[in-house]
């Protein structure tokens, strides 16, 4: 997640689901994945934020949620954790990127709110904790209190969540 560093300057659960990793027009996904917090999954498209909602940073979805601890979505290492643990970066044993964002804005509360549990390199299974999360303090504080999941490598179309299995569907032109 070197380039998410650079973009940010950053200086130095549900069931498991196996899936089968989608390579179809470029587009790989974690062969096994979890969602990191219970909640109802959107779309990207319903954010207020222009980057998130057109997918500047990758493909991905939304899950307005309120529990309380983020859990680790795959298995894999922690390749970022952003100053003040509103947002993670995690690779797959396999390669594949995603990243967690909490809430919108939520780097203006610098770390109140958030509780990490992890650190860059960290080794993580699925279901670890990641973050604990004052959701009552961010539905205060932001306008925006969702939980982003992006895979940063997967550009145009969308990615959702059909009974626990993620799901790209290609950009319609």
């Amino acid at each position: 997640m070197q380039w998410l560093k650079s973009l940010f300057g950053k200086k130095k659960n549900e069931s498991v689901v196996e899936v089968e990793s989608e390579e179809e027009g470029g587009v790989r996904l974690p062969s096994a994945w979890a969602l990191p917090v219970s909640g109802e999954v959107a779309s990207l498209k319903g954010l207020p934020d222009p980057v998130f909602a057109k997918g500047m940073m990758g493909a991905g979805f939304v899950i307005h949620t309120d529990a309380p601890t983020l859990c680790s979505p795959i298995n894999g290492a922690v390749s970022a954790v952003f100053p003040g643990g509103h947002a993670i970066g995690l690779t797959t044993d396999e390669g594949v990127e995603v990243l967690i964002h909490i809430g919108l804005d939520s780097v203006n509360l610098k770390g109140e709110g958030f509780h990490p549990h992890v650190r860059e390199g960290d080794q993580v299974k699925i279901g670890d904790p990641l973050v604990d999360i004052d959701f009552a303090l961010l539905k205060q504080r932001l306008s925006n209190s969702e939980v982003i999941v992006l895979f940063p490598n997967v550009e145009g179309g969308e990615i959702t969540v059909s009974d626990q299995e993620l799901v790209w569907q290609p950009e319609v032109q």
